[in-house]
């Protein structure tokens, strides 16, 4: 093969090696925590797109409400937390670059969730020509890997790991009957004192009538 023919493979090469989404994601440490408890959460983002990486976007909203989080300077970057009616919605890096190939990490100090087994880190990665990455989306249910996995915190001690629903119970005492089943007897009680009352009757009848009957024959 010729010179220009290697040379033009190489282009070709280089052309499909940087148009091929990325594999790499963001990803997250540590990987678990205790429900509660406050962890400085460090997002690592890698860059492997042909231009820089100028926005990072945290998403914590629409999940267990996370009560707070705070930023430490981080060089070359403006920084920003962003608070909505539920908790911390958003965290924001920007105005700074992350060059291709290579990679940067985020640290963000939050309290842990009381409520739920993970959270879920959605991340938007925003480079310089407007492309967006989105780190969004939760783990298959047969257990593998979506197209673009947002990191995961797993939490331990949540309170979704225990049942929080208890059975009600009755508040009548066992040996008091309720209002319907004293009703119910009383009723039952009533019929049968009827019925009773009225076979003594008839059997009073049957032995009146016997017994003039019996006069009457011994009268003749």
């Amino acid at each position: 093969m010729s010179k220009s023919g290697v040379a033009g493979l190489v282009v070709v090469l280089s052309v499909l090696l940087w148009s091929t989404p990325a594999f790499a994601h963001v990803e997250a440490k540590p990987e678990s925590a205790a429900a509660g408890s406050t962890i400085d959460l460090a997002l690592m983002v890698p860059n492997e797109r042909m231009v820089n990486t100028v926005k990072v976007d945290l998403t914590l909203s629409g999940q267990q409400q996370v009560e707070s989080a705070d930023t430490p300077a981080h060089a070359g970057w403006s920084e920003s937390v962003n608070v909505g009616t539920a908790g911390v919605a958003n965290v924001v890096w920007e105005h700074g670059a992350i060059a291709p190939g290579t990679s940067d990490t985020f640290v963000v100090t939050i309290k842990v969730p009381m409520a739920g087994d993970q959270l879920l880190l959605k991340t938007l990665q925003t480079y310089a020509d407007g492309t967006v990455d989105r780190w969004i989306d939760a783990p298959l249910r047969d257990g593998s890997e979506p197209e673009h996995p947002a990191p995961i915190l797993k939490i331990s001690g949540g309170a979704a790991a225990t049942s929080t629903t208890s059975t009600p119970t009755s508040t009548v005492p066992a040996t008091v009957p309720t209002k319907a089943a004293a009703k119910k007897k009383s009723g039952g009680l009533s019929v049968g004192g009827l019925l009773m009352g009225f076979g003594v009757a008839i059997i009073a009848v049957i032995y009146l009538r016997t017994k003039r009957q019996n006069t009457r024959e011994s009268r003749k």
